[in-house]
């Protein structure tokens, strides 16, 4: 699954402009530390294609499993 695919739906109140706009996924604790790369500046003005790429990325099914059980239990 793709990080914007998993903030759909861990998050189904968010916009796809929010996405980017509004969030990053590392500050939604969507990225897998080891295989996604969300090193950029998170306090941009506008949507580059870092953006795009970084929300583009595949994440692991456990994660997405580890992130919807924490969300279960707030």
């Amino acid at each position: 699954m793709k990080v914007y695919e998993a903030a759909k739906k861990l998050y189904p109140a968010l916009s796809g402009m929010d996405f980017i706009k509004q969030t990053c996924p590392d500050k939604l604790q969507l990225c897998d530390s080891d295989k996604i790369n969300c090193n950029c500046n998170r306090h941009k003005e506008f949507v580059d294609n870092e953006c795009i790429k970084c929300w583009s990325q595949k994440i692991s099914q456990e994660r997405i499993k580890w992130l919807m059980e924490c969300k279960k239990n707030v």
